[in-house]
């Protein structure tokens, strides 16, 4: 008898399923999933710290990734190691969006980019940085070999980091115009930015790393708005063009370093 009743179960059940009347768990689920097949037309956010957020607008393809709030970026890792730093650069809290960021902004209240955080960008050709007056600091390899790079606005920067900007071959137009509280280039800082045709520092740049512009090998001028008090060894070396007059303009007396590494770097010197 009890079989009996346990068949009569099933078969009404089946029918009501049939029916429509009660949803299976895969047809709840349905909608959710189809709501992620397109995240190419999507706006995604997250956390990156307790203060810091970030929003990832792809809609038709746009590609922007805006990061937004007060404070301190966190580090991907302390010192590069370019085995290890691909991998590394995973742990980025927008990482599964990475290949498809075009264009970067980064709102003011930020104050420090973390090491590596937008390294190996393959598709990065825009960053937009709109700090306040010296307040914000580029950390050590920050932007390494994004290879479509080719603009950068660094409102507020006051600090560009150890190989920041990096075989970042294709940058070309590096905005300096409100940068007006820069102090200092890190070694490397632009190794290898073989596009790059045209640096202008204002009044508060103060020194320029070891290497900073090594095998650059196009810049047509360095306009410098006030004096420096350091030029690291191979600052300049063969950053100018061989084919095209190039040259650094430089306020007053020149130091004898930054003769020596003018040289070197395929430029001559002309006194403003």
């Amino acid at each position: 008898m009890k079989n009996i009743r346990r068949l009569i179960g099933i078969t009404i059940l089946s029918m009501v399923l049939l029916a429509g009347g009660i949803k299976s768990f895969a047809a709840e689920t349905a909608p959710a999933a189809a709501a992620t097949e397109n995240p190419g037309d999507k706006v995604f956010s997250g956390k990156i710290t307790s203060t810091i957020s970030y929003t990832f607008d792809n809609t038709n393809n746009k590609g922007l990734l805006t990061i937004s709030g007060t404070g301190k970026m966190n580090n991907l890792f302390k010192k590069l190691n370019e085995k290890k730093a691909p991998g590394q650069v995973k742990k980025r809290a927008f990482q599964q969006y990475a290949k498809d960021v075009k264009k970067l902004v980064i709102e003011e209240g930020i104050t420090y980019v973390g090491n590596g955080y937008f390294a190996y960008l393959n598709n990065l050709t825009t960053v937009q940085i709109n700090g306040k007056k010296g307040k914000v600091e580029l950390g050590n390899s920050s932007f390494l070999q994004c290879k479509k790079l080719k603009k950068v606005s660094l409102k507020g920067v006051s600090k560009i980091g150890y190989g920041c900007f990096a075989r970042c071959t294709k940058l070309k137009d590096i905005d300096l115009e409100f940068c007006d509280g820069l102090k200092s280039l890190g070694n490397y800082a632009f190794y290898q930015c073989k596009a790059a045709r045209r640096f202008e520092f204002p009044t508060s740049m103060k020194s320029v790393g070891y290497a900073c512009f090594y095998q650059c090998g196009n810049v047509k001028e360095f306009i410098f708005g006030g004096k420096l008090n350091k030029c690291g060894e191979f600052a300049f070396y063969k950053a100018g063009s061989k084919k095209k007059h190039s040259y650094i303009s430089y306020p007053g007396k020149v130091p004898a370093k930054l003769k020596k590494e003018a040289k070197r770097g395929n430029l001559t010197i002309k006194s403003q």
